[in-house]
């Protein structure tokens, strides 16, 4: 008889201010599909910092680390870049919180399925991957389909060639692309 190796769980820090009480089960939830992403992402037991916020905090760190004066829905803070091997968090994700509600109402599905569309992004984002430019940004988008796919969350995107900029694809349930 073998015995299964538990791995475990990344390291996963949450600090939460938004406004908004934090969801009962959504610690632990929020510590598995990121230690998911990040075993699928070739970090198994890495961890990152996950803050979620406002838009008033997201704002202010979008005006100080990347010089844009307005919210956004996440922003990805990679510590991999220059690193001879993984440190044990290799980054930190924020959120806006109200952008992830109203994202959620605008393509039709529950709140967390934003909110693990976004990590998932912020996620690609921390390995370094960009979507500067039209072949980056399908490169990213099928790594983020397969982590949530294995997370449970299939089909967000429309398919290949039906994307039509901001607002989605055509028919159903298909994500928004978000600024």
């Amino acid at each position: 008889m073998t015995r299964a190796r538990l791995r475990p769980l990344a390291p996963i820090a949450l600090a939460w201010q938004a406004s908004d009480p934090l969801p009962r089960g959504w610690r632990s939830w929020l510590a598995r599909l990121l230690a998911g992403y990040l075993a699928k992402l070739g970090h198994p037991g890495h961890g990152v910092t996950l803050l979620i916020g406002d838009d008033a905090l997201l704002k202010g760190l979008n005006t100080r680390y990347r010089g844009r004066a307005r919210p956004t829905d996440i922003l990805s803070f990679s510590y991999l870049e220059g690193a001879r091997t993984p440190p044990p968090l290799i980054g930190e994700l924020a959120v806006s919180f109200p952008r992830v509600k109203a994202q959620a109402k605008a393509n039709g599905w529950p709140i967390r399925t934003e909110l693990a569309r976004l990590l998932a992004h912020g996620c690609v984002h921390l390995l370094g991957f960009d979507h500067a430019t039209a072949a980056q940004d399908r490169a990213m988008r099928r790594i983020e389909e397969r982590l949530l796919e294995a997370a449970g969350f299939p089909g967000l995107y429309p398919p290949a060639g039906t994307r039509t900029g901001k607002g989605g694809g055509k028919g159903g349930k298909r994500a928004r692309l978000s600024a």
